[in-house]
């Protein structure tokens, strides 16, 4: 545990230890000891949570105990799934609506995963407020049960501006940000270039489980590609500059979907998935695609239609006609939502709700972590 800061104001980092289905646990209570120890130290008015995955909500059972107020954003189905991208194993989409003991984890012992979150739920029911981060996934969580729900949607941040780069090549970038795994659309994306023969295409993926480290060449079918590490979000603009369109293929309804919405911005053409809220300022035929993921043809009918016109995708598409929402606007919407809070009757403490758990087993590899 340390304590820094960040433009003048005070951060409390602790890293978790990697332990065997670490996103899926619950409660872990040296978590919550130390999630004390801040609150004690910092003595806040109000508490807002985003991804507890790893703290676990052992710290929003220590504020419930208080009777601290507190909110939820919630940015993905950690809360009401036991796959928090809700794709399972077998690749398969999870209804959260479906019931408690239909989608089990394989790392849980039999009944666990009904547990799980029959022991979250008034956790997350017992918060001042939950939001979303767009109204598409406020629905899905009023849809599983938590009709308090509300949506607070995301906003983009200004981009600096960055003269765009022509291509070297004379073939159209297209550009994949985020992870390399299947919930992001990945594999899609690499079957439909590796099946296809696209003579006018390139791609970079940027992978955000990398930072740093040499870029990685490869030809998927007729398309040069490279994988590079995770860029630096002050460095992002001059990513986009760098390329002409944005693949976003999610195979997950996602939250909200900022590479989209910077893309645009940045005067990228932007191909996204109709799932989640990913999709959501594209405009179909203006200045991109919406697309079926449900198979590879639609991201292939798309490619193919790129490559048989380079010219025009090498140029920007028209800005967008409605202006995207902002993160000053974003934050303008939270202090209100906080003032509300501030100003109704502080909640009642209730006690400990927090079931005993016992330590999991530690993973190999030592004990390097996310910070949180």
């Amino acid at each position: 545990l340390r304590v820094d800061d960040y433009r003048g104001l005070p951060v409390y980092r602790w890293s978790t230890p990697h332990v065997v289905g670490e996103d899926w646990r619950p409660f872990d209570p040296e978590c919550r000891e130390i999630f004390a120890r801040v609150l004690d130290s910092f003595t806040p008015d109000l508490v807002h949570f985003h991804c507890v995955q790893r703290i676990t909500a052992s710290a929003v059972a220590e504020c419930r105990a208080r009777g601290l107020p507190y909110l939820v954003t919630v940015h993905d189905a950690w809360w009401i799934n036991d796959h928090q991208f809700l794709m399972d194993e077998a690749h398969a989409l999870q209804d959260p609506r479906r019931s408690l003991a239909s989608t089990p984890s394989p790392t849980a012992q039999a009944g666990a995963s009904v547990l799980r979150r029959r022991r979250l739920a008034p956790l997350l029911s017992g918060a001042a407020r939950i939001m979303a981060v767009s109204q598409t996934f406020a629905r899905i969580y009023r849809e599983a049960g938590f009709e308090a729900a509300i949506a607070v949607p995301n906003g983009a941040p200004p981009l600096p501006s960055a003269p765009r780069t022509p291509s070297a090549s004379g073939r159209v970038r297209l550009a994949h940000v985020g992870s390399m795994s299947f919930h992001k659309g990945f594999h899609l994306l690499q079957t439909v270039l590796l099946q296809g023969a696209y003579a006018n295409l390139e791609l970079t993926v940027v992978d955000h489980a990398r930072t740093g480290g040499p870029e990685h060449p490869a030809v998927w079918g007729a398309t040069p590609v490279r994988i590079v590490g995770k860029t630096p979000q002050e460095e992002m603009h001059r990513l986009y500059a760098e390329h002409d369109v944005l693949l976003a293929p999610s195979m997950w309804p996602e939250s909200f979907g900022l590479v989209t919405r910077e893309a645009l911005q940045a005067g990228l053409w932007v191909v996204a998935s109709d799932r989640g809220a990913i999709g959501e300022p594209v405009a179909p035929g203006v200045n991109g695609w919406v697309i079926d993921v449900e198979t590879p043809e639609a991201l292939a009918r798309v490619l193919g239609e790129i490559d048989a016109d380079p010219q025009r995708y090498l140029t920007s598409p028209p800005a967008p006609t409605q202006p995207l929402r902002t993160a000053a606007e974003q934050a303008r919407d939270l202090l209100a939502v906080y003032r509300e809070v501030l100003d109704a009757p502080r909640p009642q403490p209730v006690a400990n709700e927090e079931p005993a758990v016992s330590r999991p087993d530690r993973a190999r590899g030592g004990d390097t972590s996310s910070g949180r």
